[in-house]
């Protein structure tokens, strides 16, 4: 009744039906509105409030009565635009047509799933797990299929429920809006239904719906069987599940009711309440394609006019609104089937929404009800530790997957695998290329050169890894290399190791850190996780990826955190591979600034657990004055999901965050957090800190450019005080004159000239490559031809 393949073959079938009945060739005709309430009109002397005929009907209102109560059952559109009837905001109540872009998307949704069904390849119903943004009148047109589905079929159990009974009723009463608007040659007959239970209707064809909550009205909290009264249910809402207390009905009394076969019709429905919850959990259950249900995300902007504002005429978005259109032309097609751009209308609706509630520091709740894709739903529903706005930051500044790159274990070296040696050219020259292009799509061109001969790597095609990103498949990237920016011989590296027991559970992680400098921040630029690989093994992931990312010193540094299994993986590497430029324990208590263990790896304990993280938290959150964004970059969306589940105390600090929640990790997190550790370690030993060089510059740039604004100043000398000595000295160039702002300044000196070099260079290099602050926007979503 939702696609329009099947709804073509029920009435082609429903149609040789009729006509065998009557005994002459019968098709069904698509009434207009119009004509149905003509016809309802004077229908309406027919049957008594019973349904018990009054009158005989003439020849073309039997045959009318026949085709709408076949056409009806066969097409669930033609049923929502001449009888649906809802709350038309408040006011008065009417027909929902037509329906909102969200609502037929969601219709599309289920005929997909319906398609499947009718063409053999699925043998269960309709179930998905639907989660929405605010306000999408989603409860609405289920309401409307729940109508459908008990007036148009027999022998029918259904339930509608919510978390609090109040909101059931709610529910219910949406139900029976539709329903007592029937006509009488569509309602169905009622067999029982009282006042004292009024969420509870028993029909004469056999089927009966009520209504439960998850907590009971009965004085059953959460008994067993509450919610489907031990009986077999086929057609069920349940809604706002993130807000349920009590779950475990659904589980343990519901879902072994639901029977397997195509004529199940069962719709859950919720924003997002936080991560780790429940509904949380069942939702990323749904994703990874386990169990039952097919998951549907509806994002705010899958309606084009519910949230939209007209801008003014000169409004040029800001380039985080850019950021975020573009991530969403990136991102929509997993949940649209294409590709979105924003109307000039929503990305201002956006933009304007999005600061008002800042400045009122609700942007959590902003986000948590108009999310763009699932992660984000969930990413800012909890109380993380991280700041929602940091996040925010690095969500919309990281860099896409530049390439992705399987590694071969040693042992699969061993058997030396056909195609796992044949990759790349051994010109170093390639990364040279790589830096000196802004062109992404020159730069992924030239991402598999960068192989060397007889390294265990074999780079995946592009075909391959976007449809992964596109379905939203993360755990698919697990044991491949994911990379944002490739190696680089002028570039100093630090690899730092998280190591797993490789069971399952949590996962071994390798973080790559391009160490910055004056003008870069440092930035994660590879990423390599997994769950399956144990201590042993990991050091040859290591041992690859070290010297690929060798960079200045041939080698990248590695740091190893050596708590537990990571011992194992330090000495493998060490001893095995021969690997040397391993990180030394540094001393960071002592007198001497300078002084180090003869210890390799790093150890985690209560102090440098506080260090890492202080310095790790100052690092994505503290401004680099130069480039505008933040002294540590994050690309990983596996890192963005894990700040949003890191969660400390209220009034505890960073430090003492963890990962809060049965699915949630900190692998990236701490394993970036000793690199970091790393990199400043070095530093400190060399040189001042970058963030106080950084600061220097941009004060000594800050000062010249004043000055430069001072001299393009017209001097008005009948409106200042100089005296004519003072003006004379100036016109002659007379030493100790020059400071009185009256006409052209010195010439810079050749430090200053240096300084502009630099900072032109900073400045285009930031633009370019960093993507930095930019002129204009010179792209606009909605100039992208829609489909």
């Amino acid at each position: 009744m939702f696609h329009p393949e099947v709804v073509a073959s029920t009435i082609r079938t429903l149609e040789a039906d009729v006509s065998q009945r009557l005994g002459y060739s019968f098709h069904f005709t698509q009434y207009s509105l119009a004509e149905v309430e003509e016809y309802g009109a004077r229908l309406a002397n027919a049957w008594d409030d019973r349904g018990r005929p009054l009158r005989p009907l003439a020849s073309d209102e039997l045959l009318f009565v026949v085709n709408e109560f076949n056409l009806t059952k066969a097409d669930i559109r033609y049923w929502i635009e001449r009888y649906g009837w809802i709350n038309m905001a408040g006011a008065q109540v009417g027909h929902p047509w037509p329906l909102r872009e969200d609502q037929e998307m969601l219709l599309q949704e289920f005929g997909r799933i319906e398609l499947l069904i009718h063409r053999g390849e699925r043998n269960d119903g309709i179930l998905a797990a639907i989660l929405k943004a605010r306000q999408k009148g989603i409860s609405t047109i289920v309401q409307l299929i729940l109508t459908h589905r008990m007036s148009t079929t027999a022998n029918r159990f259904g339930l509608i429920a919510a978390d609090v009974p109040g909101q059931s009723s709610y529910l219910f009463s949406m139900f029976t809006r539709a329903l007592d608007r029937q006509p009488a040659y569509l309602r169905p007959g009622v067999k029982s239904r009282s006042e004292t239970f009024p969420d509870e209707i028993e029909f004469t064809s056999g089927s009966a719906i009520w209504s439960g909550a998850g907590l009971s009205k009965r004085g059953q909290l959460g008994a067993k069987g509450e919610l489907n009264r031990g009986k077999t249910c086929s057609v069920v809402h349940l809604s706002e599940l993130s807000t349920w207390q009590d779950t475990g009905q659904i589980e343990a009394a519901l879902m072994p009711s639901i029977p397997i076969n195509a004529n199940v019709f069962f719709f859950e429905e919720s924003t997002a309440r936080g991560k780790g919850n429940w509904w949380h959990r069942h939702w990323q259950t749904a994703r990874a394609g386990i169990g039952r249900f097919t998951p549907i995300f509806l994002p705010w902007y899958a309606d084009r006019q519910l949230y939209a504002l007209t801008p003014p005429a000169a409004w040029i978005p800001t380039e985080q609104s850019l950021s975020y259109a573009r991530r969403i032309q990136d991102t929509s097609e997993r949940w649209m089937h294409r590709s979105v751009s924003l109307t000039k209308e929503q990305l201002y609706w956006y933009e304007s929404q999005r600061a008002a509630m800042e400045a009122a520091g609700e942007l959590a709740g902003f986000l948590e009800n108009y999310p763009a894709d699932d992660e984000e739903a969930f990413q800012f529903s909890g109380s993380a530790a991280v700041p929602i706005e940091v996040v925010e930051f690095h969500r919309a500044h990281a860099k896409p997957i530049q390439g992705v790159i399987e590694l071969a274990s040693h042992s699969d070296l061993q058997k030396r695998v056909d195609g796992w040696t044949t990759h790349g050219v051994t010109d170093t020259s390639i990364s040279d290329q790589w830096e000196s292009t802004a062109d992404a799509q020159v730069r992924l061109s030239l991402l598999p050169l960068f192989i060397p001969k007889g390294w265990g790597m074999k780079v995946i095609p592009p075909a391959y890894w976007r449809q992964w990103l596109k379905q939203g498949k993360l755990e698919d990237f697990f044991g491949f290399l994911l990379i944002w920016e490739p190696p680089s011989k002028r570039n100093r590296y630090i690899i730092s190791v998280d190591p797993s027991e490789g069971i399952g559970k949590d996962r071994a992680c390798i973080e790559v850190l391009r160490v910055g400098t004056i003008d870069r921040s440092d930035e994660q630029v590879a990423q390599w996780l997994s769950p399956y690989v144990d201590p042993i093994d990991l050091a040859a992931y290591v041992d690859l990826i070290g010297r690929f990312y060798g960079g200045v010193d041939g080698q990248g540094e590695v740091v190893v955190e050596v708590n537990g299994p990571g011992y194992a993986t330090q000495a493998e590497l060490q001893r095995h591979y021969g690997y040397d430029n391993l990180f030394v324990w540094g001393r960071e208590d002592q007198l001497d600034p300078e002084a180090r263990s003869t210890s390799i790896g790093w150890v985690t304990n209560r102090r440098s657990r506080a260090l890492m993280l202080h310095r790790y938290y100052h690092k994505i959150k503290n401004k680099n004055p130069l480039t505008g964004g933040p002294d540590y970059l994050v690309n990983s969306p596996f890192t963005l999901i894990e700040w949003g589940t890191f969660v400390a105390a209220p009034g505890e600090p960073f430090w003492l965050a963890e990962a809060s929640g049965d699915e949630a990790h900190d692998d990236t997190i701490m394993c970036a957090a000793m690199g970091i550790n790393a990199a400043e370690q070095r530093r400190l030993e060399t040189d001042e800190p970058l963030d106080a060089q950084r600061r220097r510059k941009n004060e000594e740039r800050a000062r010249r450019e004043a000055k430069d604004a001072r001299a393009s100043q017209r001097v008005d000398y009948a409106n200042t005080d100089v005296t004519r000595e003072e003006m004379e000295a100036i016109w002659s160039g007379k030493p100790g004159m020059v400071g009185l702002s009256l006409g052209p300044e010195a010439a810079p000196g050749p430090e200053e000239m240096m300084l502009d070099q630099e900072g032109s260079a900073a400045a285009a290099f930031e633009r370019d490559l960093l993507g930095g602050p930019a002129a204009l926007p010179t792209w606009m979503p909605w100039d992208i031809p829609r489909d």
